[in-house]
């Protein structure tokens, strides 16, 4: 049996949680063509049991996207991304006996309904945490293999990006903002920065 966890070891692994979350987001709406995305976390005030609610909370913000608006099963895609970058840190090095590339392990994750945050069941289409369609859940499962493929430990494409983006958080607890460069001199014409 496990020893408990001190207070400094929960607050370690929800603001690392917490910054793999947002990453996740942030990594995910970059790969789909959004050309500036953000994300910021915090440690949580007030009072609470550390040991039976989240310690740190987060945003991540997603924004201009080229022609055309991203599409559903893209805004789905972003929805559930930092829940599946939670699940790709908690499955490295043991991915096959994890079941990431399952759909049965996608379906069981969504049916918990704490896996992600209102604003996140939103994203993906739902009226309220896991209150949808069954159009809906389709979209969600099919969305969770997706992103899982990128964000894949070892292997996806945009997993050393989620893995940078995070320790960025980590290391920064200021919002982190991420710019396509074509966007980011675009800005500074505007702001007239040399």
């Amino acid at each position: 049996m496990n020893a408990p966890m001190s207070l400094g070891q929960i607050l370690a692994r929800d603001r690392r949680m917490s910054a793999i979350h947002e990453a996740g987001h942030a990594v995910v709406g970059m790969a789909l063509g959004a050309r500036l995305c953000s994300a910021s976390i915090w440690q949580r005030e007030g009072d609470f049991d550390p040991h039976d609610e989240k310690t740190w909370g987060g945003h991540a913000f997603i924004d201009h996207w080229p022609s055309p608006r991203p599409s559903t099963i893209h805004k789905a895609m972003i929805g559930v991304a930092g829940m599946v970058a939670e699940e790709a840190w908690k499955a490295r090095g043991c991915l096959e006996e994890y079941g990431f590339d399952d759909d049965d392990f996608w379906r069981l994750s969504l049916e918990e309904l704490a896996c992600m945050s209102a604003t996140d069941w939103q994203g993906i289409g739902f009226r309220a945490p896991a209150v949808g369609t069954d159009a809906d859940w389709r979209r969600a499962e099919r969305a969770c293999l997706r992103v899982a493929k990128i964000l894949r430990p070892g292997t996806g494409s945009h997993w050393p990006q989620l893995l940078c983006a995070a320790r960025d958080l980590i290391d920064d607890r200021r919002p982190r903002w991420w710019w396509m460069p074509e966007v980011f001199a675009a800005h500074r014409a505007k702001e007239g920065w040399a």
